[in-house]
Formats: C-alpha cells, sequence, structure tokens
C-alpha cells in the first residue's frame, strides 16, 4: 500500500515556516553583526591614533617650551625653590612641584620620536622608523 504524505496545517505549518525563516535569516543577521563590529573596531583605533598623536604632539610641546627656558629655570627655579621652602616652614606646595616638573621636563631630550603615548594606546607603528 502506497504510503500518504500529509502536508502541515495551521499550527504547524507556521510553525515549521518560522523554522525556515530563521534558518534563512540567520546569514544575513550574522554578516550586519560583522560589519557593525568592523565599523566599530575601525571608529576605536581612529580615536585611538587620534588621541595618541594629539598627546605625542602636545607633550612635545610641552618639552620643547621647557627645553627653551630651562636656563631660566634652574636659575630661577632654584632660587624659587630655596626662597619658598624657607618661607613655607619646610612644607612641599604645588607650586614647588611645578617648577620641580619643569626642570625634569627641560632635562629631557628630543621626545618627538618616542610616542609615548602612541604606544600607550597600542597603534604605534614600528615600521616608521
Amino acid at each position: 500500500m502506497a504510503k500518504i504524505y500529509h502536508f502541515p496545517q495551521g499550527k504547524e505549518k507556521n510553525k515549521i515556516k518560522k523554522q525556515i525563516k530563521k534558518i534563512k535569516g540567520a546569514s544575513v543577521v550574522k554578516r550586519r553583526k560583522e560589519t557593525a563590529l568592523s565599523a566599530l573596531k575601525k571608529i576605536f583605533f581612529f580615536i585611538r591614533v587620534f588621541i595618541g598623536v594629539s598627546c605625542d604632539v602636545i607633550f612635545s610641546m610641552i618639552v620643547g617650551l621647557c627645553r627653551g627656558v630651562i636656563y631660566l629655570t634652574v636659575i630661577l627655579g632654584g632660587f624659587f625653590l630655596i626662597i619658598k621652602y624657607n618661607t613655607n616652614g619646610g612644607v612641599w606646595d604645588g607650586s614647588m612641584w611645578f617648577v620641580i616638573l619643569m626642570l625634569v621636563l627641560g632635562s629631557l631630550g628630543d621626545v618627538s620620536e618616542w610616542c609615548l603615548f602612541q604606544r600607550l594606546m597600542g597603534t604605534y607603528s614600528f615600521k616608521n622608523r
């Protein structure tokens, strides 16, 4: 006797349609997610590069400025530290730390090739050497 196949009807038919739609839509959803993640990775990398380069340029400018006035900083800064320390009762305050920072930054050499912030952000390319 021949077996008769009964096509699904009603709820069973709707259930099968949903499963087929879910299977067909899975690849589209996966591609959308991959595209969105790829775009977000590129945007985040661009932001990191921008921040790293900007901070490196600002740091180089600050060190250059401190190097430009290093001789004044050593003489006047040393004098300022001695006077401030003696008149302030031996207590260090913010202005004294600022003078020390200027002395340290002024003693640094060429910092433009260090690329500290680009390395910190993970965007420094060693091929640029």
